[in-house]
This record gives C-alpha cells, structure tokens and sequence, in this order.
C-alpha cells in the first residue's frame, strides 16, 4: 500500500524492527492488507477482550476502531468486513449507524477517548510513534437494540463493552 520509502511502514523501519530483534508481522500486514488486526485477551476475570485495527489511518486516513467484548475471531472478523467497507471508500465517524458490519444488526461508531490509549492501543501507538491518530470504539446492540448507554441497558452489556468512547451518540 506505501513503497518502500515510507517512515511507517518501509523497508528502512523494518531493518531497524528486525536489527533490534522484533517481529515485523504487523509492517508485512499493513503493506500488504492495509492494516493489522491487534487481538487482546484479559489477564483479568471478568474483562472483556477487545481487538483493534493498526494501519487503517495510515492507510486510508479512516480512524483505526476497536470492539469489545465478542468472541476474538468475530472481532476479527468485525473489523476485516470494517476494511473492506473502508478499502471500498465508506468513511465512518462519530455516531455513524451502519447495518454492513454486522450482519444486518446496528452497530455505532463513536469517538474512543483519547486519554485510554495508553492503556488499550499500545501496538498501534508503537506503529505511529505516538497518540496522534483517531479511533473510534465499535458498538453493537444487544438482541433487542439496546446499546450499552441506553436507559434500561443490562449489566452484562455495559460490562462487555465499558463505557470507554469521548461521548455517545446524538439520539
């Protein structure tokens, strides 16, 4: 997707990555797919895990997203059907609906808050060499369209989905 030269994701970055002794799978994926998929697991009962996109800024100037608390390879799967829709020129932003992503199902973009990124993006900070990229948190309904900020939303959704974005959504 960038030559050779790129500062991110080029040959010169990669020599350094593998002189130091790091694994350059993420650079390969990025040049390659466009992006890197990043999957989290808790160490902690009862955390959700979480997976997010590393290159989609990079490489279609989209904010990278992340999703919580679904099985990870449906997060994987999630965010690919996410690229492609990106690939194909979709653009999404703060309190974007869109029924592409999920199967039919809802699912809203918001902002991810900014001071979280430390503790959530670690790999896609280490990409940028810094914080100063956009993320949007993914947010899926239950089975009755009940999102997580909702009046009357169950515990176990708020808990699989913490109320980490910036702000929620215009109604």
């Amino acid at each position: 997707m960038h030559d050779e030269s790129c500062e991110l994701c080029g040959s010169a970055r990669e020599a350094k990555l593998r002189e130091a002794g790091h694994r350059i799978e993420m650079l390969t994926n990025i040049r390659r797919d466009g992006y890197h998929k990043m999957g989290v697991f808790s160490e902690t009962e009862g955390e959700p895990v979480f997976s997010y996109t590393v290159g989609l800024f990079h490489t279609y100037e989209h904010p990278e997203v992340i999703i919580f608390g679904l099985e990870i390879n449906a997060e994987f799967a999630v965010l690919h059907t996410v690229q492609e829709l990106v690939a194909n020129g979709m653009m999404f932003s703060h309190g974007d609906e869109s029924f592409e992503v999920l199967d039919g199902t809802s699912v809203v973009f918001v902002d991810f808050s900014r001071v979280k990124y430390d503790e959530y993006l670690g790999q896609a900070e280490n990409f940028y060499q810094s914080d100063d990229f956009p993320v949007l948190m993914l947010v899926w309904p239950d089975r009755d369209g009940v999102f997580p900020w909702s009046d009357g939303a169950a515990d176990w959704l708020k808990r699989r989905q913490p109320a980490l974005w910036s702000s929620v959504p215009p109604a």
